[in-house]
């Protein structure tokens, strides 16, 4: 509730139904959301995807939901990799903020002091400004480049140290709520 005071005072996260469109593109909100509205009407709603690792961080990716004619908050734009098969995010309208034709850079926040998570954060924000510095840009179109690929890299090796701090009895990275023991096991051996 911290991180959402932070990102919009006075708005409260719902569950949104993910619900991806046949044609819809992946991880373009704001396209999807924009064609569905010329298509079947309905509005867009601006706000932020709530996401994170359970006690390591939280992020919020600024996304767009599809309110449907009936009222109804809809996630409709595909995730390019989803390996738990989401049915719903956490979401947190954000009235004052919209799309303007440019990325908004991840806002993360450490849910415990230590080392590993905060240069991971580091890490992740150099990657954003090396993707969208200079002019509007297109992020489905982005040359990776020498610094982006030894900063992706070195994310990763962080990831893995990361994991490493997930423990069998914490909390699973799925957020089923169960124990990682009891559920995916994952980041460490048994």
């Amino acid at each position: 509730m911290d991180l959402c005071k932070e990102l919009a005072p006075g708005e409260i996260p719902l569950y949104v139904e993910v619900c991806p469109v046949s044609d819809a593109l992946p991880n373009e909100c704001f396209i999807n959301v924009t064609n569905q509205i010329k298509k079947k009407g309905g509005d867009i709603q601006h706000g932020w995807n709530i996401t994170g690792l359970p006690s390591i961080f939280l992020e919020a990716a600024f996304h767009a939901v599809w309110i449907s004619p009936s009222g109804s908050c809809i996630d409709i734009a595909p995730k390019a990799s989803d390996p738990f098969d989401i049915r719903q995010i956490l979401f947190l309208p954000d009235k004052k903020r919209i799309y303007q034709g440019r990325q908004v850079n991840n806002v993360m926040k450490p849910l415990r002091d230590d080392r590993i998570i905060r240069e991971y954060i580091e890490v992740n924000g150099k990657i954003f400004d090396a993707r969208n510095r200079g002019k509007l840009t297109d992020q489905r179109k982005v040359v990776v480049t020498d610094e982006i690929r030894r900063l992706s890299l070195q994310g990763e090796e962080l990831m893995k140290k990361m994991m490493q701090l997930i423990g069998p009895n914490s909390p699973c990275p799925c957020w089923s709520g169960r124990k990682n023991k009891k559920c995916c096991k994952i980041g460490y051996s048994f």
